[in-house]
């Protein structure tokens, strides 16, 4: 058997929801999304206040004759996701009441949203986020301000986004909802010293909404009721617009996965065979890792973006590592970032775990020669909640095609960087799969596989530090 990685799994796991939700009508799952969102996506269903410009994509709700239907477009592209629905109980997507990962809608539902009055409008603007303050808590939060989306009201009120930018990912009851700030509208009044709450999403690192609300009807409170972090706000919000201008802009900044529970000790002998290898310390350290790209199951084409939070292990060649992706977060030690050697990973509804029990490598893995052959040979045990445990042996065969500059791969890259193909003994699909070892950091990247009738992805990386 031939075990997965945690983003296909994240896929396989997708599909069997959607099959679990199969609608009486014989129509796949997303047809009958398309045809929803289509029938609703008039000016007219728009939801007041529901529509936020978020980096270069537009968060929706359409009104349906039960409830809402929350969805997320981009404006430069014809990608469009089902986000969930109230009805008005909360169901994400395939049909679960708990956080799942959005569902990707077809380019012809994606280009209908577009052109709403409501998104073509929000697509003009450009956010402007500006860092007003720290968390009175002082737990590393910001509190910020979208000046950019200062808008005048007739009666004399001022419209507006604000947001709570938080330090790390979090969780959110009762979905167990992911996010890592939470942007809110208000309304305000500064003569009054009046302010109304609007609507409230959750955004996870990648800006889509992953819970919200919207509140039917609004009520006015005073100035003198709202928290520190409140009054911040609403204090900003009644100055001049040049002084909101001189604000330092809000920082990008990373969020990394909260420690997860239930890791399987790395077993021993293992990290022998990696001491062994005496391999080199790095010359620079690297702790943070994003790469973006395309995934293909089954012949279906999604975007792919996954996060790396590195730091070394005990020897060189071991690393500790949480990465992020579509459906799934993880926390690892693996072999330079190339091989998982004890994990585990949280899935939307589901948990595993993995631990290699027997390690045996092959080649030069210190100096890594062009034209090296390398190998690893596992014996794996995994557990998972769905499935129970299973044990497997694969060996791996990889050769190392080339040397070239890391700037190759990403221009801000120092040093060399070699380039190794492996495969999968006996794998039925005949994969390549390309990796990169960046020597200057001791750690692997891999890029991609080579296309097959069942899965293979490309990827590069678009920012580290």
């Amino acid at each position: 058997m031939l075990l997965l990685r945690p983003q296909l799994l994240a896929l396989l796991l997708l599909a069997v929801g959607g099959c679990a939700t199969q609608p009486a009508t014989g129509k796949k799952p997303t047809k009958v999304l398309d045809e929803l969102v289509t029938n609703a996506a008039s000016a007219s269903n728009v939801v007041d206040n529901s529509v936020l410009r978020t980096d270069n994509e537009v968060a929706l709700a359409l009104r349906l004759p039960r409830g809402i239907l929350q969805l997320q477009v981009s404006c430069s592209s014809e990608n469009a996701n089902w986000l969930y629905v109230n009805t008005p109980s909360r169901m994400y997507a395939v049909g679960q009441s708990q956080y799942r990962e959005p569902i990707p809608l077809a380019n012809d539902t994606a280009r209908t949203l577009r052109i709403l009055p409501q998104v073509a409008q929000a697509c003009t603007r450009t956010p402007d986020w500006r860092k007003l303050a720290n968390f009175e808590s002082g737990n590393g939060g910001h509190v910020l301000l979208d000046i950019a989306s200062l808008e005048p009201q007739s009666d004399g009120d001022l419209k507006l986004w604000a947001a709570f930018d938080y330090p790390s990912l979090a969780y959110d009851a009762p979905y167990q909802a992911p996010y890592g700030s939470k942007v809110e509208q208000l309304q305000v009044n500064c003569g009054r010293s009046t302010y109304s709450w609007l609507t409230g999403y959750d955004l996870d690192p990648r800006q889509r909404v992953t819970d919200g609300r919207i509140e039917a009807t609004p009520g006015a409170r005073t100035f003198d009721s709202a928290s520190s972090d409140y009054l911040v706000i609403l204090q900003a919000t009644c100055k001049p617009r040049e002084q909101l201008s001189a604000l330092p802009r809000a920082e990008s900044r990373d969020k990394p996965v909260p420690d997860l529970e239930n890791q399987p000790a790395l077993n021993t002998a293992v990290a022998r065979n990696v001491t062994a290898l005496g391999l080199d310390a790095p010359r620079k350290s690297l702790t943070y890792l994003r790469t973006e790209g395309t995934s293909t199951f089954k012949g279906e084409t999604r975007p792919l973006i996954e996060e790396f939070w590195f730091q070394p292990g005990e020897t060189p060649g071991l690393l500790h590592v949480k990465r992020q992706g579509t459906g799934y977060v993880s926390q690892d030690t693996s072999f330079m970032g190339m091989l998982e050697l004890s994990s585990v990973t949280h899935y939307s509804k589901a948990q595993g775990t993995r631990e290699v029990e027997k390690l045996e490598l092959e080649g030069n893995w210190k100096q890594m020669p062009v034209g090296e052959k390398l190998s690893y040979r596992l014996t794996r045990k995994e557990n998972f909640s769905i499935i129970g445990q299973t044990r497997d042996t694969q060996e791996t065969r990889c050769e190392v095609i080339r040397e070239l500059p890391a700037t190759e791969l990403n221009a801000q890259l120092s040093g060399s960087a070699k380039e190794i193909h492996c495969s999968v003994v006996d794998d039925k699909y005949k994969r390549v799969d390309t990796r990169y070892f960046l020597e200057d950091y001791g750690l692997v990247f891999r890029q991609g596989d080579s296309r097959n009738e069942f899965y293979y992805s490309d990827s590069r990386i678009v920012r580290f530090r």
